[in-house]
């Protein structure tokens, strides 16, 4: 549709001249100017198409973040412990290292993984109580201790 009221405007607006060769010739270069312009068009015009999808599939609801692998933490967890001798960690290091509010709602990003407000951390053991943009409360679920962890770049 819009290819043939493009045509149509070029048709209605360029001067042409009809009956002979000279014309012709012209009218020929003419149209192979505006055939390279109108697929420069549509190739945008495809292009804006492609980003609306783009942008649209990142605003919908993700069901896991496709650039963590949201098992490296517990994996490096159990291997330090392994290296412990098989006992379990008694104190873990948690590192707050971003933070995003959009509309309201707080996320953070505590040892690589994206966590709201009353999620469970990888451990099972610990949720996070509050986040804020300097800090972070996480609760240990078995004692109850609130742990502070401050934001590091």
């Amino acid at each position: 549709m819009c290819v043939v009221i493009l045509y149509g405007a070029y048709e209605w607006f360029s001067p042409t001249a009809r009956g002979t060769t000279a014309g012709l010739a012209g009218n020929i270069e003419d149209k192979q100017v505006f055939i390279g312009k109108l697929t420069e068009e549509l190739g945008k015009e495809e292009e804006s198409r492609k980003n609306a999808y783009a942008v649209a599939m990142a605003e919908a609801p993700w069901l896991k973040d496709p650039f963590l692998e949201s098992t490296r933490y517990l994996l490096w967890l159990q291997a330090k412990d392994a290296e412990a001798g098989g006992a379990p960690q008694e104190k873990l290091n948690f590192v707050y290292s971003g933070f995003v509010e959009n509309r309201g709602k707080k996320m953070a990003i505590v040892n690589g993984d994206e966590y709201a407000s009353g999620d469970k951390l990888l451990t099972n053991r610990h949720v996070l109580k509050s986040i804020d943009a300097l800090k972070v409360v996480i609760q240990e679920l078995s004692t109850g201790q609130e742990i502070t962890v401050l934001f590091q770049e």
